[in-house]
């Protein structure tokens, strides 16, 4: 006799949802009870083949290593992915600019990498579906001759290596 719309806005988040509600009516003894998942993630449009890298980069501040809090939701992504596809692997590679010496900027990559293994690490992904690697500036995306240029130098990448 009576009829119910609930609306649902997801967050600006593009992983895995789980949805529960539940509406408690006076005069009914039980309660409507509704559950649904669905996913919204991206990745799997951006993964294609092996050794394929995906194009969510997470940059780093000059000579810094701590991941930036706009860089949660990429991450969030990335977890959610791994964990609901489970032969998924990848490489997580980290890169820097071309300032300072090689060694520093080999530690500072290979720093990169395994700041953002250890979050992926901590959303739930298995630590062998997961290797990091630091390439110091060897690997540039752009060149290196403006501050913009640098900053886009400054990253991590993820590889895909099993599917």
């Amino acid at each position: 006799r009576f009829y119910y719309l609930v609306s649902y806005h997801p967050p600006k988040y593009y992983g895995y949802h789980k949805v529960f509600s539940e509406l408690s009516l006076p005069g009914r003894d039980s309660n409507l009870v509704a559950n649904t998942e669905y996913d919204m993630s991206t990745i799997d449009s951006l993964l294609v083949d092996l050794n394929d890298a995906f194009k969510m980069p997470i940059l780093f501040e000059f000579n810094k290593f701590d991941i930036p809090i706009a860089s949660d939701s990429t991450l969030d992504e990335i977890a959610d992915a791994m964990i609901s596809a489970p032969r998924l692997r990848i490489e997580i590679q980290g890169h820097t600019d071309n300032i300072g010496t090689i060694e520093a900027n080999q530690t500072l990559s290979e720093n990169r990498a395994n700041a953002v293994m250890n979050a992926l690490l901590k959303r739930g992904v298995e630590p062998t579906r997961l290797r990091a690697r630091g390439f110091g500036f060897s690997q540039p995306v752009v060149k290196n001759d403006t501050p913009e240029n640098r900053t886009l130098n400054r990253r991590t990448m993820f590889v895909i290596t099993a599917k």
